[in-house]
């Protein structure tokens, strides 16, 4: 009996390379893919060293509210702020790209411009250093009188550029 179970299984095992002795060869077309190839480093983590660990945060106002005065004008105001950590050789500048914001009001064709001023600039180049800057929005009783009261509204703009110096 156990002549015949190894005579079976030799069999068996025959059988299966058969099929590997005569597989075709199959040829696949030319294929193309893509590798991400990028530096790896250990930067310093210490703030004040060229190429450390930077952040900054700036902080605007959300509104900008001037009170109706038709017969003084009105001027309105509000803070921002640059909180920063920058490594040595950087700098953070925060400015405020317009003179003058122009007003409108839904359903009317009336316009109002408020003339920009105060700190349209702040910037730092330490980490011990968190500038704060207030920007003005103003409008004349003369603009006041031209127009039908009512809420305007208008959008400035503040930017915010980083540099670095070190090579």
């Amino acid at each position: 009996m156990k002549k015949l179970l190894a005579l079976g299984l030799s069999l068996a095992m025959m059988a299966s390379l058969s099929a590997v002795a005569f597989a075709e060869e199959i040829v696949k077309p030319a294929t193309t893919g893509d590798t991400v190839v990028k530096t790896v480093a250990d930067l310093p983590d210490e703030p004040d060293v060229p190429g450390g660990d930077e952040t900054w945060t700036v902080t605007i106002p959300a509104s900008i509210d001037v009170p109706w005065d038709n017969e003084n004008g009105g001027t309105g105001e509000g803070t921002y702020t640059l909180d920063a950590t920058l490594a040595a050789g950087s700098k953070v500048t925060v400015s405020v790209d317009q003179t003058e914001v122009t007003m409108t009001t839904p359903g009317s064709d009336d316009t109002l411009t408020a003339a920009i001023g105060g700190d349209t600039s702040i910037f730092t180049e330490t980490s011990a250093n968190d500038p704060e800057g207030t920007v003005t929005a103003t409008v004349t009783a003369e603009q006041f009188n031209a127009v039908t009261v009512g809420e305007y509204t208008g959008t400035l703009s503040f930017t915010v550029v980083y540099e670095n110096s070190v090579v």
